[in-house]
């Protein structure tokens, strides 16, 4: 969507193309919405980059590579929005529709990425989770949509952002999620009838602020992701340690990685212990630790072989899965 935006001199964004043959909800909501997260985006990379990238990384800890949760839902939607295209029928649509908006309001990621730029802003530190397992029983459980956007009115009122909560509570509704959620609606002629009834108006303005929700963060995620595509030094809080920077690491074509100590050969040969924080391919990781003053990795290997895997029917790929296999680990080999 970056082509379709312009950010303006005052920090607000305005259309730059036609929209007038698009659906004036999904127009007018998204416009809307970008304008409002944007601020919160900015306004912590302000406050502490430092902290701002680990947000953007995701950091939940270790973990084995491709475990980024987001990464899926964004995969999902985008296939969503292809398979729609091809079903003619519009209830059939609309369920697809809908099954989309539950992936959403459920994603843990949006809650977590917003609730830790509101806690930068007011000067906090980035968080693992800003939403805790809750206790519920003998049990401990997730907490539910509505738990974690009472949250982040909290956080939001705090630092004066409340409005950076309109896409969420615009689309969230606990009798259309549950509905939902547990199969029991019907929708008859674009209607949905359940708990709650909604018309044919309704269910289609809640799909596409929905969508328009979806397209504006992952717009504002994926940019803030691309400005770093050049690493850049990132001055070091003192209560992480003594240094005072660290240098992000990126991979070309993408962006934004990693962030590691900015020590020289030299320091490492003399003995300093090196940091990193990153979200690595394994080849990528092993090019790390063959030369620890690395701090760019060239474009997405993986990536490429996997855009191969997927143009070649599956019968073929079970006929000759160890041929597959065998060059998967030649194009990844470094």
């Amino acid at each position: 969507m970056a082509d379709i935006f312009k950010k303006l001199d005052n920090g607000k964004y305005q259309y730059d193309v036609d929209t007038k043959n698009w659906n004036p909800v999904f127009r007018d909501s998204a416009l809307e919405y970008l304008n409002y997260l944007s601020p919160i985006f900015d306004k912590a990379k302000q406050k502490s980059e430092f902290e701002f990238i680990f947000t953007l990384l995701q950091f939940r800890g270790i973990s084995e590579p491709g475990n980024v949760p987001f990464d899926n839902t964004v995969n999902m939607y985008e296939e969503v929005f292809s398979i729609q295209e091809k079903i003619k029928d519009s209830d059939k649509r609309l369920n697809l529709g809908f099954w989309a908006y539950a992936h959403w309001i459920e994603a843990s990621e949006p809650y977590e990425t917003i609730g830790n730029l509101l806690n930068i802003i007011n000067g906090g530190r980035y968080y693992r989770t800003q939403f805790p397992k809750k206790k519920s029983g003998k049990y401990l459980r997730e907490q539910y949509p509505h738990e974690k956007i009472t949250k982040l009115e909290t956080l939001a009122n705090e630092v004066g952002h409340i409005d950076c909560l309109k896409p969420i509570k615009d689309i969230y509704d606990r009798e259309l999620r549950n509905s939902i959620f547990h199969s029991d609606y019907n929708i008859y002629n674009q209607e949905m009838r359940s708990y709650k009834n909604f018309s044919d108006d309704e269910t289609y303005s809640i799909i596409n602020k929905t969508v328009a929700y979806f397209k504006v963060y992952k717009f504002l995620y994926e940019t803030a992701i691309q400005e770093y595509e050049i690493p850049k030094l990132v001055a070091i809080p003192s209560y992480f340690n003594d240094n005072k920077f660290a240098t992000t690491i990126s991979r070309k074509g993408y962006g934004l990685v990693g962030i590691k100590d900015n020590h020289s050969k030299e320091d490492y040969e003399s003995g300093v212990m090196p940091w990193h924080i990153v979200s690595l391919h394994g080849y990528e990781l092993r090019m790390l630790r063959n030369d620890r003053t690395i701090n760019q990795f060239p474009k997405d290997k993986v990536k490429a072989y996997n855009r191969i895997a997927k143009r070649t029917p599956r019968f073929i790929r079970k006929i000759f899965r160890k041929q597959i296999k065998d060059y998967q680990e030649k194009l990844l080999k470094w």
